[in-house]
């Protein structure tokens, strides 16, 4: 499926005005918007905020709107943050920046399947939900009610010493 147009009005409308304006400040900075690509319906980039840290983000744009977002930001007062309306606003005004990107499908035809095996095998090394999903049957996820969905290993800045794949709310 083709991804539509967007115009920037329907963007507004999805961001309360002082994110909306800073999304703008986002957009208008050079430097600001790094790795973007869509594929199919869905725009993919990162995104460096005020605090320097580069946001992971996503959108999936279908006739003329956006139909899901999402950002690794810890935004959360409702509507879009100011880094996927800068990602929004790049594809309404620059689409040529966007790197087209094969379906997934595709993707996964060009690589032998030791190289889809090794994939897996980090994938699950960094989230392992993943195993959850690839082998249901034998084994089952622990039940909790909060996962840490921004664990990074390789940025475990929190100086403690432990690794920490999940959490728990107390």
């Amino acid at each position: 499926m083709e991804i539509s147009s967007l115009h920037e009005d329907v963007v507004s409308k999805l961001a309360e005005s002082g994110v909306f304006g800073r999304g703008i400040d986002l957009f208008g900075r050079a430097d600001s918007l790094l790795g973007l690509h869509r594929q199919g319906t869905t725009l993919r980039g990162w995104c460096c905020g005020s605090q320097m840290d580069a946001y992971w983000l996503s959108a999936v744009v279908r006739g003329g709107k956006v139909a899901g977002f999402r950002c690794n930001c810890p935004y959360d007062d409702g509507g879009i943050c100011k880094h996927v309306v800068a990602l929004l606003l790049r594809w309404c005004h620059m689409p040529e920046d966007f790197a087209l990107v094969p379906p997934m499908e595709e993707l996964m035809q060009r690589c032998t399947s030791q190289e889809l095996a090794q994939m897996l095998e980090a994938a699950v090394e960094r989230d392992p939900k993943f195993l959850a999903q690839l082998a249901p049957h034998e084994f089952t996820m622990p039940s909790f009610d909060e996962w840490d969905d921004d664990y990074d290993p390789d940025n475990d800045d929190d100086d403690d010493g432990e690794i920490r794949w999940f959490s728990a709310r107390s």
